[in-house]
Formats: structure tokens, sequence, C-alpha cells
């Protein structure tokens, strides 16, 4: 009974603990947060040719520093990732070649040698022709012999032609007479046929008159309800609730720290203008962190970024938590499914 018993105490002290181990890291998960950093860069010189083009890209995403971290990275030779925790690789995808790089690198070797059979081939008819060009005089003299006989010949023939002119300019008077009375006949169908319109065609107008009216009914019937519903004031302030905690919620997950570094030309100056004002917003976000240097003469694509930020699900879990038990919110939501139905 004592071993009993002595079991017993051991088998709840260790459901105890590890029921404490779990609380513990739920309240490490809510209050730590996660941080991530995202990297990328890209060098490519002259035109857009991806045989040039060096792309690089690393996610990272790490709890309690080296407690848990995610990696995944992105090279020439395809995708890579590792699981860590504690600093110790659990789990590994992908760092080996991919079967497209190992592709890429055939079909590069065998355009290569395409091109070089192509050079050999054209020294070798250089060659010949060299050989062959007193035959090629002996040819055009014979060529320029016959094109005088076939001048002759087509001088006669024109001769003929005109002859056969004079009399298709006859037949043409009379077909012109004849189609003259052609036009006047489909005319007068056309006419004969809009005075007799049939009477399927009113049903079809009629129909598509109801239709629109129909529409017409929704639409001023959706357009009440909405109006209805903003001016109810449980409306307006659930709404306005929806707006700021979402906005705070995107605030939070906006990356803290921006680096930017960018080296970019289109052949068109004007493009590089347009994108150049747009890229120009950067900096009243980001200051001195943003770098971007144009280039209107070449087209170039060249730089690096990195983003750096933290999200916490507590955060998150409040947000959520004061949607749902929020009255205003639920009433906003339900009025608006009603305007959908």
């Amino acid at each position: 009974m004592h071993i009993i018993v002595s079991i017993l105490k051991i088998a709840g002290i260790s459901a105890i603990l590890i029921v404490l181990l779990l609380v513990f890291l739920l309240i490490l998960l809510l209050v730590v947060p996660f941080s991530y950093r995202i990297y990328g860069s890209i060098s490519e010189q002259g035109k857009l040719d991806k045989s040039k083009r060096n792309v690089e890209a690393k996610v990272t995403v790490q709890f309690l520093a080296f407690l848990l971290m995610v990696s995944l990275e992105y090279t020439e030779e395809g995708w890579k990732g590792v699981l860590r925790i504690l600093g110790i690789p659990i789990k590994r995808i992908g760092g080996k070649k991919t079967q497209n790089t190992k592709q890429k690198k055939q079909k590069e070797q065998k355009e290569e040698e395409i091109v070089e059979k192509e050079k050999l081939e054209k020294k070798q008819e250089e060659k010949e022709s060299l050989e062959k060009e007193p035959e090629e005089k002996k040819q055009k003299e014979s060529e320029r012999e016959k094109e005088q006989k076939q001048k002759e010949q087509k001088d006669v023939k024109q001769n003929d032609i005109e002859q056969n002119d004079s009399k298709q300019d006859q037949e043409i008077h009379k077909e012109e007479d004849s189609r003259f009375l052609q036009i006047k006949n489909k005319f007068c169908r056309v006419f004969y046929r809009l005075i007799h319109i049939p009477k399927h065609s009113f049903d079809i107008l009629r129909e598509y008159r109801l239709h629109i009216k129909s529409v017409w009914k929704r639409f001023c019937i959706t357009k009440e309800k909405i109006i209805d519903a903003y001016n109810n004031e449980h409306v307006r302030n659930g709404i306005s609730i929806i707006w700021k905690q979402c906005k705070h919620g995107c605030k939070h997950l906006l990356p803290r720290s921006v680096f930017l570094r960018l080296h970019f030309g289109c052949s068109d100056p004007a493009v590089t203008g347009q994108i150049l004002g747009i890229l120009s917003i950067l900096y009243a976000f980001y200051g001195d962190t943003v770098q971007i240097k144009p280039e209107f003469d070449q087209t170039i694509l060249e730089g690096e970024a990195e983003l750096k930020g933290h999200i916490s699900l507590s955060l998150l879990g409040k947000i959520a938590w004061i949607l749902y038990r929020n009255k205003e919110v639920r009433y906003a939501m339900k009025r608006i499914k009603a305007i959908k139905d």
C-alpha cells in the first residue's frame, strides 16, 4: 500500500509540474514577442537577363533569442530551411542543388556548344565562297541574257493585255448598271423588314425593361438600408472601434526598422522618373535609412533591403477579444450582414 501511495504522489507531482510548465510556456508566448528579420538582395547589370541575375533572400523568426528560431534562405541553389531549438538544428529543408539548377547548367553548356559549331560553319562557308567567285561571274552573265529575253516576251504580252483591257471596260459598264439594280432591291428589302417588325422583339424589350426596374428597386432598397445603418449611433460606434483596432494592429505588424539601398534604371527616362517619384514617398517615413540612386541612361537593377520588427500574440489576442466581446461591434456586423442579404 505504501508503494502505491508513493507512486501516485510521484505521478501527481509530475502531472502538476507538466501543467505548470505548459502554463509558463503559454504566458511566455503571450508576453514575449516574436522578432522577425527579412533580408533580400539583387545584383544585375546591363539588360534584364536572367543568366546575369543574382538573387538572395532570407527570412528569420526568433522567440526568446535562441530558444526557438526558424530560418528560410533562398540562393542560386534553391530554398533552404532550418528549425533550431536552443541553437540545435532539429529539422532541415532543402540544402542540395535542385534539378532545375542542374537543367539550367546543362542547357547553358549545350547553347555554348551550338554557338561554337555555328562559328565553325560560318568560317567554312566563307572559304567556299572565295573559291566559287569565278563560277558565279559566269552564272551572272548567263542570267543577264535570260533577263533580256524575258523582257522582250513581256513587251509582247503587254500589247495583248491592252487589247483585252478595252474589251473589259465595256463589260464593266454593263456590270455597274446591274449593281445599281441590286442595291435598289436590297434597300427595298431592308425597308420592308423595318416596317414588319416581328412580335418577339417587343417581348424582349419588355423583359429588358422589367429587369432594369428590378435592379433599380434593389439598388434603392440597399441604399435605404445603408442610410438607416449609418444614421444609427451604435453602428457608427462599432465601425469606429473596428477601424481603430485594425489600425492599431497594422502599426504593430509593420517593421520598426527599414534599410533600403536601390540602384535602378530603365531605358526610358520618363519611366525612371515616375518610379523615382513613387519611391521617394519612403523618405518621409524612414528618412536616411533609404538610399535610392536612379540611372537614366541604362537599364540596371541592383540593391538590398532589410526589414526588422516584432509580433506580440498578447496584443493581437487583445484586439480579437475587444472586437468579439463589444456589443456595438457585434450589432454593426449584424446590420452589415442584413444589408448584404
